[in-house]
This record gives C-alpha cells, structure tokens and sequence, in this order.
C-alpha cells in the first residue's frame, strides 16, 4: 500500500476505535508492549496497524463491535490511498477502487446504505477509468498495461455497485451494472489463455455476475427472465464444485444459486420446481454443514445460519404442495442451527430463531397438535422477552413487545387447548400478560383478541362474572371501530357480533336477564348489518345471533321471542331445503324452537312444520 503524500492523508483511528483495536489484540493474546508499539509513538502508526488488524480481524462478523472496528479499519486504508499523475497512477486508482469497494460491502453490512452506495459508485468510477485510461498512462510511462487486471476491478465494481442499487431500489441501474459486469467476465474468460487454476477463478467471477443479474431481473419482476441467467450460473457452479469437491465455498455457492431459483419458480407457481431446487440446496448445505462445524455462522459462508434459512424457506415450499408435515419437518430441522447462532450473535440469531418458532407453533397448532405448539410458543415468548430487553432503542422495544404481546396470546389459546385445569391456569396469565402489553402499546385491534381469551379462559374456569369486564372492553373496542371507519365495518362487525352473543350468555348464566337481552339484541343487530354486503355469505352468522337471542329469551320464559328467532334463524340456513355446512349450528336452533314450543305451548311456524317433520323421521 502506498500512503498519500503530506497534506493529504486524514488516516487516524477514532479515538474509541483505537482503543478497540487494543482490546481487540489483548483478547489474540498480544502482550502489552506489542501491543503499545503497533499504537502509539509515532504519528505513522494508524497504517501498519489498519493492515494488521484487516488480517486479524473475523470477516464478516456477527459482533458489532468487531463490525464498527473493521469498518473504521478499512476506512483508514482507504483514506491512506491517494490518486495523483504519476507513474503508480494504475495500480493506485485501481488499490483505492478496491478499498471503496469494501468499504461499501461492509457499510451496507452495518445498514448504511446511502453510504454504501456513495462509495460503490466511487469504485466504479475508478475501475472505469482505470481501464479507459490505464493504455494511454502505460504508453506515456513505458509501462506494460494489465488489460485483465483492469477488466476485473472493474467487474468486481460493478457487481458491488449493482447490490447496493438493488439494496436502495434503483433497479434499472442494479441491472445496467450486473449485465455490463457479465459481459466483461465472458470477455475474460474468452481471452485467458491461462488453464486451471485460473480459468476456475474466472468462471466463478462468471457465475457470480449472472447471479446478480439474475437477481435484479427478479427484483423488476421479470421473473421468467431471470431463470436463464440464474440458471447459467448454478451450471458453473455445479461444475466447479464437482471439480473442487473439498472447496465448501463452491458447494456454497451451488446451494445458493438454487435456492435463488427456487424463490423464482415459486413466484411462477411452479411449485413442484420450487421445492426440488430448495431441496437441492439443503442437501448441499446439510453436507457441508456436517464437514465444516467449525465454519463462521454468520456472513458470506455463514454455513450454519444460511442452512437454517434455507430450511426454512423449505417448509414454505412444501406448505405451497399442501405438504404441512414436511414443512414442520424442516421447520424443526432449523430450530437447533438458530440456536447455535442466537448463542454466538444474539441480536440476530434471535430474530431470526423467534420468526422459526413461531412460524412451527403455528402450524402445530392447526394440525391440532396442541402440545407441541406450547412448547413452540413458550420458547418463543422467551426469546421475544429477551430481544425486547436488549432492545437499544425505544421504537426497537416496541417492536418486540408488540410481538411478545401477540406471541403470548397465541400461547393462551394453544394452552386453552389442552383442556385440563392447570393448562387453563397457564393460559390465563399468559392471555393476562399480553393483555397488559398489548393495552400499554394501545395495539386496539390485537388488544380486542386478547381481552375475547381472556374472557373465555375465565368463563371456562367458572369465573363467568370476572370475564364480563374484559369483554365489555372488547366490546366497546370493536365498537368504536365500525364507528370510526364505515369502510372497514364488514371487518370487525362479525366479531362484534360474537362477543355480544358471548357476553349475552354470560350475562344469562349470572341471571342477569335484562343485560342478556340488551347483548342479544345488538348481536343481532350487528349481525344482521353484514347481509347488507353479502346476504348468502354471511347468513350463518346472523343465525348464531339470533339462535343466542332465542336460548336468552328461553331462559328469560318470553317463548314466543325465542320461537320467532329460531324460526328466523333455521329460515337463513335451510333455504331451499339444502342444510349448510354447519349442522351443529341448525341442530342447536332446531332445539331452541322445540325448548319454545315444549315450555310455552306453541305450534311449529307452518312454513317450517314440513321441514321438522322430514327431520323428525
């Protein structure tokens, strides 16, 4: 590396990253004065102790201070690098290209990606001019002029250049680079007259530029575009990898490439293809996962957390096939590799293990296998409770306490499930503890599903008079929405409905006859406003409500109201005489027309007695 002259070099550590930098070699194992003598003395110090620690420190890494130290570090290097006229103008241009080139990688790392982008056009300009320039420069100074060395800053520029566009949405441009940096590499690989082993360096080069490509196309939804490039790609990969079966970065590669094509197919709804590329690459990845346990979790060959998520995306492809088992497979599959990245980044690793546990609780809980899904659910509580705790930021603890919170209701109804006492009991302070987050972050429409468990989990614990109250809240919440948003009352007037019928039944076992009424009228009401935007489609709906006002009125001994609400109600479901899907609900209505003609001593509607009797025989 060579330094800028006097005046123009600004390379100095941070004072905080300086002192990170000492901590960083005392943790290698680097006594004292070593470590004294690399940072202090001379005011020349920062360069030899950026080129140190750029061979120390673990790229990429999942520790942010080893994240800020690197980035700081490669920050000095490239300060250090200035451009002039004179003879060692190529081999500056293009070793300050490069340096900008990484800086922009690890900054788009850290998520700053304007950043990055800045200096990713910075090291394209300068590849460009390299190559532009660079013969004219080599005549003027009697120098030899590297025509592929220039090719290959300038395809390595262009292929960072056109992920940090993708990263900030400049697809056209992500695209314009990707297939420039694809021609350049075809060049190369025509014109090397080298054999192996570099003609395995440029064919890689290759492969990594139609990735891009492919993915930009992708990204500007020309999917079906986007499989030849991508295609072409996983082609050299796979040959590579059969011709360095001892490289795990090619198997790598190959197992990214297809799942890349998996993501496309899918988008295709050619799921069958979908799911055979995805399980491709989780069998290269398990395999290699199982050779190289030792390999960095995180980053470009982050072995272990790219398995995990590819296993993941795995269970998608197989929910896509109607194969839920398989996808509960993969799922549990990924579980232990979250882990082991959770212990060593937590921050990440836990993110990315809470989205996998919940995702297989819930698909747990819709195969009914309850239990299971507790447990999924209860590890999931844990570590959404520990990333709302690290939390830095206020908005960042929001985020995680509103998923807690939701994380937690889920729990109580899977809980609920179970049916025994001490599963009820579980289930109420889960419910009431996502019931205190929720009301705290004022999530109403979260909130509202909540308080309804709540309510339930009291009523099943017969403690029907303290469920009044949460309902109530719920109630009032639900009301509230359909009064302030006309437009969206057909989303929240059904439930509605069902907590008024609920609470209309609570209020009848504690004999509170006049409130039962008063919930079973409004629950009817609410009900009966959803025909007006689709009267076939919600006409089950209104039969429950009305079905709760009849077994209200019966109990209350005003037969007659309970007769003309079951007749009502077995009218919206038999039709034409073809009974719904619901023959539990009809079943129930028929029982409270026969409760109000047994105790009030009236006939059957004669439109209905036809029916009744068919039923009877």
């Amino acid at each position: 590396m060579t330094a800028a002259s006097p005046g123009q070099s600004t390379h100095a550590f941070d004072p905080e990253q300086l002192e990170r930098a000492r901590e960083f070699l005392a943790r290698q194992g680097w006594d004292e004065a070593a470590i004294e003598a690399l940072t202090e003395g001379s005011d020349d110090f920062a360069l030899p102790l950026a080129e140190r620690l750029i061979d120390l420190l673990p790229v990429p890494s999942p520790d942010r201070a080893h994240a800020e130290l690197h980035l700081e570090t490669l920050r000095v290097c490239l300060s250090a690098v200035a451009v002039g006229d004179a003879e060692d103008w190529f081999e500056l241009t293009l070793e300050r290209a490069s340096w900008a080139n990484d800086y922009a990688v690890r900054l788009a790392s850290v998520r700053r990606h304007a950043e990055a982008l800045r200096w990713a056009d910075e090291s394209v300009e300068l590849a460009r001019g390299a190559l532009t320039r660079g013969p004219e420069h080599a005549e003027e100074h009697a120098l030899d002029f590297d025509l592929d060395r220039a090719r290959w800053g300038l395809q390595t520029a262009l292929n960072n250049a056109s992920n940090r566009l993708a990263e900030a949405g400049e697809h056209g441009r992500s695209l314009a680079f990707g297939r420039e940096a694809v021609e350049l590499a075809r060049l190369r690989l025509a014109e090397s007259p080298q054999p192996l082993p570099l003609d395995r360096q440029l064919r890689q080069d290759l492969a990594l530029a139609l990735m891009n490509v492919g993915a930009s196309l992708y990204d500007q939804r020309q999917i079906a575009a986007a499989l030849e490039p991508t295609g072409e790609a996983l082609a050299l990969y796979r040959a590579l990898a059969a011709d360095h079966p001892d490289d795990p970065g090619l198997a790598h590669r190959v197992a990214t490439t297809s799942s890349n094509l998996g993501v496309y197919r899918s988008a295709l709804d050619d799921h069958e293809a979908a799911f055979e590329h995805t399980r491709e690459a989780a069998g290269v990845l398990r395999r290699i996962v199982a050779e190289h346990p030792d390999a960095p979790l995180v980053g470009a060959l982050g072995f272990g957390l790219d398995f995990a998520l590819l296993l993941d995306n795995l269970g998608f492809r197989a929910l896509n096939l109607g194969e839920r088992e398989a996808a509960i497979e993969a799922w549990r599959e990924a579980l232990p590799h979250h882990r082991r990245v959770a212990e060593r980044a937590p921050e990440l690793g836990r993110d990315y293990l809470s989205r996998t546990l919940l995702r297989l609780a819930d698909h747990l809980h819709r195969g009914e296998r309850h239990a299971e899904a507790v447990d999924a659910y209860t590890e999931a509580v844990e570590v959404l409770r520990a990333l709302a705790e690290a939390s830095e930021s206020t908005e960042q603890a929001h985020a995680w306490r509103s998923k807690l919170g939701r994380t937690l209701s889920n729990l109580g109804i899977a809980l609920c499930e179970l049916d025994s006492p001490d599963a009820r009991e579980s289930s109420l302070a889960a419910t009431r503890e996502a019931v205190e987050i929720l009301r705290e972050l004022d999530e109403r429409e979260h909130l509202i599903r909540a308080l309804s468990n709540l309510a339930k989990d009291l009523d099943a614990l017969d403690r029907v008079s303290e469920g009044v109250a949460p309902r109530a809240e719920a109630i009032a919440a639900l009301e509230a929405q359909v009064a302030d948003d006309s437009n969206a009352a057909e989303d929240h007037l059904g439930e509605l409905a069902d907590e008024l019928g609920d609470q209309a039944l609570s209020f009848d076992e504690l004999g509170q006859r006049e409130a039962a009424r008063d919930c079973a009228g409004r629950a009817v009401a609410a009900a009966r406003a959803l025909l007006e935007y689709d009267p076939e489609y919600y006409a089950p709906e209104l039969a429950r409500a009305l079905d709760v006002a009849a077994t209200v009125a019966n109990a209350g001994r005003d037969h007659a109201r309970a007769l003309e609400a079951s007749a009502e109600a077995l009218r919206l479901l038999i039709g034409d005489g073809d009974e719904v899907e619901d023959a539990g609900l009809v079943r129930d209505c028929v029982d409270s027309l026969g409760k109000a003609m047994d105790a009030g001593d009236l006939e059957a509607p004669a439109d209905l007695r036809a029916w009744l009797d068919a039923r009877a025989e």
